[in-house]
Parts: C-alpha cells; structure tokens; sequence
C-alpha cells in the first residue's frame, strides 16, 4: 500500500477558510478522478494545520491518478481558490512495511 500525505500550514486568522478550501479541493478530486482523499485536521500537537490523506494500492496506481490530477486544468483552478489561506506546502509518500 501506497500512503500519500499533503501536509501545510493555515495562516493565522484563517482556519475556517483553510478547512473549507481543504474540504472543497479533496470533494472535487474525489469526485473527477475516483481517489479517495480524507481531509485531516490536528488534535494535538500545532493546532494551525491541515492534511489530505489517500491510499493506493500502488505505486503505479499513485503515480497514474496524480498524472491524472495534475494535467488537470478543473484542479489548477481550485487550487487558486486557496487565497492565501494555506501556506508551505509538504508531501510525503510512505510505502506500506507491515
């Protein structure tokens, strides 16, 4: 299994838009491309970020969605849509040991 991991800040005063763009972006991606992306927020720890999660089976099942994802141009305009709220963005791909 293939665990990918979008990670990023909220600007401060801004956690109600974040959440919102979070839930929007991973609705739309969910809903063109059939991925299955969770929205995460922290319980603990910096309470200032937010955290799409999906699973694949594969690498080449993760490689080819993201292809599909970011040619994309539906995407590229939602992800315009984040005005400001969310900042450094991080990526983390985790393969599956256990």
């Amino acid at each position: 299994m293939i665990y990918f991991t979008r990670s990023a800040n909220i600007k401060s005063g801004k956690l109600k838009e974040a959440f919102e763009y979070a839930v929007k972006i991973a609705t739309y991606v969910n809903e063109k491309h059939g991925t299955n992306f969770k929205v995460l927020r922290n319980v603990g720890g910096v309470g200032q970020q937010v955290h799409w999660l999906a699973i694949y089976d594969s690498l080449a099942a993760y490689e080819a969605a993201s292809t599909r994802i970011f040619a994309d141009a539906g995407y590229h305009a939602v992800a315009a849509e984040a005005n400001g709220s969310i900042e450094n963005w991080e990526d983390n791909i985790f393969a599956t040991l256990l």
